[in-house]
């Protein structure tokens, strides 16, 4: 036995071997970490509008389980704590943000004075007993391009 691993030949099949059966591992492994996350996607992608909609049909704020609320539209005013959103049927809601309110924009975390007059937002929180909703967190979107939106009329045709 000593001999047949004294052979170079030899240490070097075996050590090509032993990298063959160490690549089909790695490979079995990440084949099945994307099997699973495929699942993952397929399953979600067949939830989509529960996921989202919710029991009631609105956008996350009527989830099952959870006390989540929220609004969605394009702010109006903006204040030193609180800003208003206006959304697409004319309803104004107030927000109120506090210190550990986390307000993003596309990659960014910004603070509430970076946001804008005309910028779109999406806003999860809680209702207190005034009305307000006190926000947890912030999605905010680029306001649109002058002369577009759903109060523009469609541009003119050459």
């Amino acid at each position: 036995m000593k001999d047949i691993f004294s052979k170079t030949w030899m240490r070097w099949s075996v050590g090509a071997l032993a990298a063959i059966v160490i690549f089909l591992l790695a490979f079995g492994i990440g084949v099945s970490v994307g099997y699973e996350k495929g699942i993952f996607a397929s399953r979600w992608g067949r939830n989509y509008e529960a996921n989202f909609l919710g029991p009631r049909g609105g956008m996350i704020f009527g989830m099952p389980g959870g006390d989540a609320h929220g609004a969605a539209g394009t702010v109006i005013s903006v204040a030193s704590s609180t800003f208003a959103i206006k959304d697409d049927e004319g309803n104004e809601q107030s927000i109120a943000v506090a210190s550990g309110t986390i307000i993003r924009k596309m990659n960014s975390t910004i603070s509430l004075g970076d946001l804008k007059v005309g910028d779109e937002a999406i806003v999860i929180g809680s209702p207190d007993q005034n009305g307000q909703v006190q926000a947890r967190f912030i999605r905010v979107f680029p306001s649109p391009r002058p002369g577009t939106g759903p109060d523009m009329p469609p541009p003119a045709l050459p």
